[in-house]
């Protein structure tokens, strides 16, 4: 029989996107995870997580990345259960160490792998991306590739060994349109804000370093806006969304909803 571990109600978001995500063990004391439709309107939505699982696979074949296993079950998705260190603990200790090299060598790395996967494509305007990121002006000349997995944040990749790096979920991926800019902003954006001791880490890379300017933070920050909006949909939640990390300030800038200091910081950003 099985033993449930863990589970999660993602029911502040719209019907179309509620998930039960379950961790269990089955009779032989292995973990597993389960992602089921908590709704009607939300088996679309999960079974859609297998096909994105094929879909980055081949995406991100020539890479050091690969997708967490997926299977289809009877009332939804399996994804193998791993216990690794994830990207962002990784860069958590070098920080605290002071280890700027290594620091710096890691995030550059993973984001050139990034970018090499997704600039193969002209951006252009879809009436899919406007329905998920608003009616916005995004300037002409913008790459992208065929599809995106915006949660692709530091905290969603393991490191399995040096040599390989798994993308632990891709619930939120699309397959239109996306400005490859926004997706490295998104990245460093939400690290070096859920912590305060991550501020200074902007001395070792910053969203200059890859073409983001004032200008696009601004088209960024309204496209996530829109973006937790088409989240939650018409379900009416105070706290914040279970794709973001932040809420959004009536004056339409982020408003920090949780702050955790790592500890004191053993090493400088200089």
């Amino acid at each position: 029989m099985n033993k449930i571990i863990y589970a999660k109600c993602s029911n502040e978001r719209d019907k179309q996107f509620s998930v039960k995500t379950i961790i269990y063990e089955d009779e032989t004391g292995k973990k597993k995870v389960k992602k089921c439709p908590d709704t009607k309107e939300a088996e679309k939505h999960v079974r859609q997580i297998y096909q994105w699982y094929q879909q980055l696979g081949r995406q991100f074949s020539d890479t050091n990345i690969v997708m967490n296993r997926c299977a289809i079950a009877e009332d939804g998705v399996e994804l193998e259960y791993l216990e690794k260190p994830s990207m962002e603990s990784m860069l958590d200790e070098m920080l605290l160490a002071g280890d700027k090299e290594n620091y710096v060598k890691l995030v550059k790395k993973y984001l050139e792998q990034l970018l090499s996967t997704h600039q193969d494509k002209e951006f252009v305007i879809t009436e899919d991306f406007q329905k998920v990121f608003g009616n916005v002006e995004v300037p002409e000349g913008e790459k992208c590739g065929e599809l995106t997995n915006i949660d692709a944040l530091f905290s969603n990749i393991l490191i399995v060994n040096e040599e390989t790096w798994c993308m632990l979920d891709y619930e939120w991926t699309f397959d239109f349109p996306i400005p490859v800019k926004y997706l490295i902003f998104r990245i460093l954006f939400y690290y070096m804000h859920e912590h305060v001791t991550r501020e200074c880490i902007s001395q070792w890379i910053s969203m200059e370093e890859y073409g983001i300017s004032e200008s696009d933070i601004t088209l960024y920050k309204e496209m996530e806006r829109n973006f937790q909006k088409y989240i939650q949909g018409s379900r009416v939640f105070t706290g914040n969304h279970s794709s973001g990390r932040y809420e959004i300030s009536g004056k339409g800038s982020f408003k920090k909803a949780v702050r955790t200091d790592l500890s004191v910081c053993a090493g400088s950003c200089e």
